[in-house]
Formats: C-alpha cells, structure tokens, sequence
C-alpha cells in the first residue's frame, strides 16, 4: 500500500486538474442545442407518422419521456461543468511502481484516465470516492513527468520510486544486458570499431 501523501510531500508530484473554462462550457452548451436540434427534427417527424397513421399513437408518451430525461440529463452536466472547481492531485511513490497512484489532499484514491488524445487537448476522466469528473486539459501544459504517469495506467510500471532527474539516467541504464562480454549499445559498437 503506497505511504500518506503526508509523508511524500516533498517527494510527491503535484497536478491540479484545472476546472472547465467558460469557452469549454459554451462549446458543450453549443453542441447540446445542435443535438437538440436534430432531437426535435426526430420527434417531429415522429408526430407526421402517428397522424398519418405509420406509428402507434403510443410513442408519443414513450418519444417525450426519452426526450424529458435527455433534457434532465444534459440540464445536470451542465450544472456540474459550471459548479465544477480544480481537483488537487499528488502522484504518491511507493517502493513497487504498481502501487503508486494519485491520492487527493486528504488521502483519498483517485484514478485518471486519459479517454482521447485530441492533438492539442487531452479528455480525461478522474474518479474521486465513486464520482467521476470529466476534464478536458491543454496537452502543452503537461509536464513530461505527468504525460508518463497519464499513459501509463494501472497495472503497469511509471518509474514511480521519486528519483530525480539526475538519477533517472541511472535508473534507464539498468534496463541493458549486464552480463560479461556485453553492455550499453553504444559502448559495444566503440568496441567493434575499436577491434
């Protein structure tokens, strides 16, 4: 179990997953009305069948309760997106890369996920205590430490141990053969030149 992120503060790395911009929040509102849109432009030509006689007169009740609950649904993400703050995360090491993992402020476990690399932007998803939080982040504010952390999800090793950079040279130079007679690449091929 990795330690507190109490313990690691001086260690751990720091990521506050910024709240959704206003552009973002209109950008979603847009793309709502174009679904609703083409929402109405269905139930309408929903109502033509039923007064022609090719639908049932009960898909007018089952038509607007779909569309009711859409509405409700879309009305609650937006509030959500308007009332949603910046989530502080720390990456928490622990002596096995596979048990290292983002912790909130107060200890809680929280899982990113990264759901599309859209060029420029990321869309993630972050689950904090059983909620889960959509943002979508600028991928040139990402620090390299982060971007690894970010696509390298559970279940696979990230270089969690804190090492600084100065050492992270030495921690990739283990990943060679080590047995006699071989060594770095680079070492090898100076050899043959050498002979």
């Amino acid at each position: 179990m990795p330690d507190t992120p109490n313990d690691h503060r001086a260690q751990t790395l720091t990521w506050h997953l910024p709240a959704p911009s206003a552009r973002q929040v209109f950008v979603f509102r847009v793309l709502c009305a174009v679904l609703a849109t083409v929402a109405t432009a269905w139930w309408v030509s929903l109502m033509w069948d039923i007064f022609k006689g090719r639908m049932a007169v009960v898909a007018i009740p089952v038509s607007l309760t779909v569309l009711g609950l859409w509405a409700l649904e879309v009305q609650r993400q937006v509030r959500h997106l308007l009332e949603a703050l910046p989530i502080e995360l720390h990456w928490v090491p622990a002596h096995d890369d596979f048990r290292a993992g983002w912790f909130t402020p107060q200890g809680t476990p929280a899982r990113v996920q990264v759901l599309a690399d859209i060029g420029p932007w990321l869309w993630l998803r972050c689950r904090i205590g059983g909620r889960w939080h959509w943002r979508l982040v600028s991928a040139e504010q990402l620090s390299p430490p982060l971007r690894w952390r970010l696509f390298h999800g559970k279940g696979q090793a990230v270089a969690s141990s804190g090492h600084s950079d100065s050492e992270s040279a030495l921690v990739q130079s283990t990943r060679f053969p080590s047995t006699p007679g071989q060594g770095h690449p680079a070492e090898v091929a100076s050899r043959r030149r050498r002979a």
